[in-house]
């Protein structure tokens, strides 16, 4: 489990660095105060391949991969939004404390070593020479991006992305820091295949008992869940009472779609780290004692690690009972932005109760 996390230059965090971390840790502030690119910041830390970084750009619409061949401005756009005010000068640095151990990362142009290649399209060079016009096309030199990683057991290893000769993008490849980790942004939502397929993995281990008792305790309506595939493609189906057939879960709610997702993920990433952003999107807020109850129950369960933001006070208000019996369990980490730089602070399971039922601003 991660006990404490820090990040340099990275994103609107300018350095950041939090302890004391828990099995789950609600993330609050205000928009635009650095919530999501906190969750970002631990799956950065935590993948460490420039795959995973380049990941997190394009779900926030940036760094998408152009067609080749990329210029060295192109190059370097796919990865600005990652640094402190974009400024890839300096580097990001992160580091990870789990269990007594450090894993660190490092994420840096490689200004001195730059790839020189011609580029046939542009930009060009006009020469006149006794009267005639010559277009030749200029070298062009594209810095690669440099992930220098130490893992939790001591091992370092370094992976590159670069541009080749050829103009196409080559993503050195290399496994993650060893913490089986995902990042759901707030308009994640897994497809019929993926949640079948999780939950298939769950069925063969025989855990998906525990799945289905905690949907029936939820929906009694809802008797049994099964993957079936009527057509091409599997998806998970319930069983309904009064029904004479089995239902996709899709069809029945995108509520319970969304509870069972989460369910199946966090059980899925076991031992590890799930990151959900706006955890309490498509869920009726009459559910939200429940979904704390659970995540709590399968966080432990699954020996998984939480890190979830909400923007909803009474979202927040209903997780305090549960914090009030399990305080070792929980933190609130409010995050905030003073001057376009984001920092945040930890207050553990007592203090976030009483900041609560204070109605204390914590969302800022």
């Amino acid at each position: 489990m991660i006990e404490s996390f820090e990040a340099i230059r990275f994103r609107a965090f300018e350095h950041l660095a939090i302890g004391g971390l828990r099995r789950v840790n609600i993330i609050v502030g205000r928009s635009a105060s650095g919530k999501t690119a906190l969750l970002e910041g631990i799956r950065l830390a935590l993948g460490a391949t420039p795959q995973v970084a380049l990941s997190l750009n394009t779900l926030r619409g940036a760094g998408m991969i152009q067609n080749a061949p990329l210029t060295r401005e192109q190059f370097e756009s796919l990865w600005s939004p990652l640094f402190f005010d974009s400024v890839v000068k300096y580097p990001i640095i992160t580091k990870i404390e789990n269990s007594k151990k450090t894993a660190s990362l490092s994420i840096y142009f490689d200004f001195e070593n730059p790839i020189t290649r011609f580029m046939p399209q542009h930009p060009h060079h006009v020469q006149i020479h006794l009267g005639v016009l010559t277009v030749q096309a200029m070298p062009t030199s594209v810095v690669p991006i440099v992930f220098q990683r130490t893992l939790f057991n001591g091992e370092e290893s370094t992976l590159y992305c670069k541009i080749l000769e050829t103009g196409q993008i080559h993503f050195d490849q290399g496994r993650e820091l060893g913490t089986a980790t995902e990042f759901f942004p707030s308009t994640w939502q897994l497809t019929a295949v993926e949640v079948a397929n999780w939950y298939s993995q769950l069925s063969i281990a025989n855990q998906e008992r525990e799945i289905i008792d905690a949907i029936r305790n939820l929906f009694p309506e809802i008797e049994d869940l099964s993957v079936q595939s009527p057509s091409q493609f599997s998806a998970l189906h319930a069983t309904i009472r009064h029904r004479s057939r089995k239902i996709p879960v899709s069809l029945v709610s995108s509520g319970i779609t969304k509870f069972i997702s989460i369910l199946v993920a966090v059980r899925n990433y076991s031992p590890g780290v799930v990151l959900i952003d706006e955890i309490e999107n498509s869920i009726y807020y009459k559910m939200y004692p429940a979904l704390w109850e659970m995540l709590h129950s399968f966080a432990i369960k699954s020996d998984t690690q939480l890190f979830l933001t909400t923007h909803s006070l009474e979202c927040l208000k209903n997780v305090v009972p549960l914090i009030r019996l399990h305080q070792e369990d929980f933190n609130l980490i409010q995050v905030y932005q003073e001057e376009g730089v984001s920092g945040a602070t930890v207050l553990p399971g007592g203090e976030a109760a009483a900041a609560i039922e204070g109605d204390l601003e914590v969302r800022r």
